[in-house]
């Protein structure tokens, strides 16, 4: 099932065009708020923004606010990728990082102006501690998130969030190699082999560093400029080079005594094929609270491929494991093994809440009337089956699923019905 948000991007692009790194006038805001009715009014259920993306970044908070305004008469929700990292594009060494928590506090302001449900898109704390906090002080940042976030609401609805399960190193995608966010080059060069003996040449490494420096490459998760503490979660998962499997690429560069990013180049020129993952896990310890809140949820930020997926030019990345296990981990993890969830509460955080939130009648429940979107699954024997090597693996245990009272999944295996559909605004 799709419920459709409105996206704010080809409407600002259509009635500002290549023009769009200023803010608005009044009356290009007239003509974007036209296209948000006639969005509203073709069935859409609320509206998304992209603060951290082109051309929303751009835009001013009295814009986003007047926008956010146009979904009152429809009961819309407004759902915001809030400003958490500022702009994706052109990021330099010397790039000012934001403060997230007036992200959140944007979009609080923007919800009480208007009055229109809010819902966070991939809530992260606030506040960002370094060096790695204990877990004390990591639980009691995302409480004072949580509080600061939906302190005032008046009801849980009215500000929600999802959280995407960051529990697992390559969670979005396996890279597949250590060269992997080397791409631009890799590509040039036409191969793994010819990077690796490109990156023993100096000035070559050097161009590369410029780059990262100067923002014409942005990978947060590999980017020293943008993540400083980028080797902590790039792991060497297998290598010809003897000692390195399982280690960081900061344990590897401390060994070597050597730069982490020149130590990054050095493994790949020694063995070009290195696999490797990189890591964007939470705190573990206190993530499950992310989906006991009453405003929470589950949200994997991921879209559907089958388990043959790989992209189709180097470097041949792979769907990561929350494709195929994103939901199940919740149960694996939370209920089963450290049961700090009930299998009730996490029902409500991948079903039921998000149904309620996104006033999707009939569906987040089992009740006389409803759709039958159900899911039968083997409790006992649930098994993530996805690994960093090969994520792209089903889990055991889903034995049965119904959408729209078709059987999906029969057996463990996929009947090849397609029941699904488009819901619309009611």
């Amino acid at each position: 099932m799709t419920a459709l948000l409105m996206e704010p991007w080809p409407t600002r692009g259509a009635v500002m065009g290549e023009d769009y790194k200023r803010h608005s006038t009044q009356e290009e805001r007239g003509e974007m708020h036209e296209y948000i009715h006639q969005a509203m009014k073709e069935g859409c259920i609320g509206m998304s923004t992209g603060m951290d993306y082109d051309p929303d970044v751009f835009a001013s908070r009295d814009e986003i606010t007047e926008a956010v305004a146009q979904l009152k008469e429809y009961g819309g929700i407004y759902c915001p990728h809030w400003f958490r990292t500022g702009r994706r594009i052109g990021v330099t060494a010397s790039t000012p990082v934001p403060d997230r928590i007036q992200g959140i506090l944007d979009e609080i302001e923007t919800h009480k102006a208007t009055g229109v449900r809010l819902h966070f898109a991939h809530l992260t704390t606030g506040w960002d501690v370094r060096p790695r906090p204990p877990n004390s002080v990591a639980k009691s940042v995302l409480k004072a998130t949580f509080e600061a976030t939906v302190g005032e609401a008046k009801d849980p609805l009215d500000i929600t969030w999802d959280a995407i399960p960051f529990m697992v190193r390559g969670g979005f995608s396996v890279m597949p190699y250590l060269c992997s966010s080397l791409a631009p080059w890799l590509r040039e060069l036409g191969s793994r082999e010819a990077l690796g003996e490109w990156l023993k040449v100096k000035d070559f490494r050097e161009e590369i560093k410029d780059a990262f420096k100067t923002g014409k490459l942005y990978v947060r998760a590999s980017n020293p400029y943008i993540n400083p503490k980028f080797a902590e979660g790039m792991v060497v998962l297998e290598s010809k080079s003897p000692g390195l499997d399982g280690k960081t690429l900061a344990q590897i560069a401390a060994e070597r005594e050597n730069d982490p990013v020149d130590t990054w180049f050095d493994i790949i020129a020694e063995d070009p094929d290195t696999r490797g993952v990189t890591s964007m896990m939470m705190n573990e310890k206190h993530y499950y609270m992310y989906y006991k809140h009453p405003s929470g949820m589950l949200g994997l930020d991921t879209v559907f491929y089958d388990d043959k997926r790989e992209s189709p030019e180097p470097t041949r990345s792979v769907p990561g494991i929350n494709y195929y296990s994103g939901f199940p981990i919740i149960y694996d993890r939370f209920v089963k093994k450290e049961k700090v969830l009930t299998l009730q509460e996490a029902v409500q955080a991948t079903s039921t809440r998000a149904a309620k939130v996104y006033k999707l009648e009939g569906r987040g429940v089992i009740a006389e009337g409803g759709y039958a979107d159900i899911v039968l699954m083997d409790y006992e024997n649930l098994e993530i089956r996805s690994t960093e090597l090969e994520p792209r693996q089903h889990p055991g245990g889903i034995e049965y699923v119904l959408v729209n009272g078709v059987p999906v999944v029969e057996n463990g295996k996929h009947t090849g019905a397609t029941p699904g559909r488009v819901l619309r605004r009611a």
